[in-house]
């Protein structure tokens, strides 16, 4: 279990989910098929998130490895998947719009 720290301080702008998704399956916190295992003592922890602040004292997640080669294969990943810049970005909004003429508890036919 170990923090993953960013490249370069500054500000999350963007976040690759697949990716991340993708470092927890190559953990082995997730499935490739039906079949795999799942082990559920791996995964990610702690996860910043976009608009945060990070440097080299605050990581961008916490990293639950099985060994040494597993968590450096996911800090990759996870440093590759962050998007940094110097500056604080333009947030996207909450709420992107409103659906007008459907609550979704219609009855359909």
């Amino acid at each position: 279990v170990r923090p993953v720290f960013p490249e370069q301080a500054g500000y999350i702008c963007r976040i690759d989910t697949r990716a991340v998704g993708s470092a927890v399956v190559g953990l082995g916190g997730g499935r490739h098929r039906a079949e795999d295992d799942i082990d559920p003592a791996v995964g990610l922890d702690a996860i910043r998130a976009v608009g945060d602040a990070v440097d080299r004292d605050t990581p961008l997640a916490i990293v639950h490895a099985a060994n040494e080669n597993a968590w450096e294969r996911a800090a990759a990943v996870l440093q590759s998947a962050m998007d940094i810049q110097p500056e604080r970005c333009n947030e996207p909004p909450v709420i992107y719009g409103k659906v007008e003429g459907s609550t979704g508890h219609e009855r359909r036919k």
